[in-house]
């Protein structure tokens, strides 16, 4: 739906694909993917998969920006680390990527399934989103003691 209305209104979007690399759902599908009429600008970063401290990502753009983008970005590009580049296109080339991101969504699962049973375990009377992605909110009572609960907690030798 709102890839037409890109179409029909004549906007585009930028579609931050950060956590795609998480997603392990075989129906998820990015807007980039689902795009027919160049309508995304897609962003990827590799720091959650990799470390934070990379600073290597990736841009596919519509056909139409790709030379007013090349001109800018020579503009501002003072110095693109090109050696972190090829070191990850040889990475990823080599099949090793994939074989790390798998490792690295899998530790990511088991600590989900983990805090998941520590919650149901000891906030079984608090809702709090079970969804396996990245992040986990606890919706807490607004009357909550929090100093006490972070007494509790900190008594509690599964949290020490």
């Amino acid at each position: 739906m709102i890839l037409e209305f890109a179409t029909k209104y004549d906007f585009y979007m930028i579609e931050d694909d950060y956590l795609g690399d998480f997603e392990g759902s075989k129906s998820y599908k990015t807007l980039y993917e689902m795009d027919t009429n160049q309508r995304v600008i897609y962003l990827k970063s590799f720091s959650k998969i990799m470390f934070p401290g990379q600073r290597l990502g990736i841009t596919v753009l519509p056909e139409c920006m790709i030379d007013i983008f090349q001109s800018y970005k020579e503009i501002i590009d003072i110095h693109t680390n090109s050696i972190s580049q090829i070191i990850m296109q040889t990475f990823i080339e080599s099949g090793l990527y994939e074989h790390h991101k798998d490792k690295i969504v899998l530790r990511h699962l088991q600590k989900a399934h983990t805090l998941r049973d520590v919650l149901k375990t000891y906030f079984s009377n608090y809702e709090f989103n079970d969804n396996h992605q990245m992040h986990t909110v606890i919706k807490l009572p607004k009357q909550i003691d929090m100093n006490k609960l972070h007494q509790e907690l900190s008594e509690t030798s599964c949290f020490s």
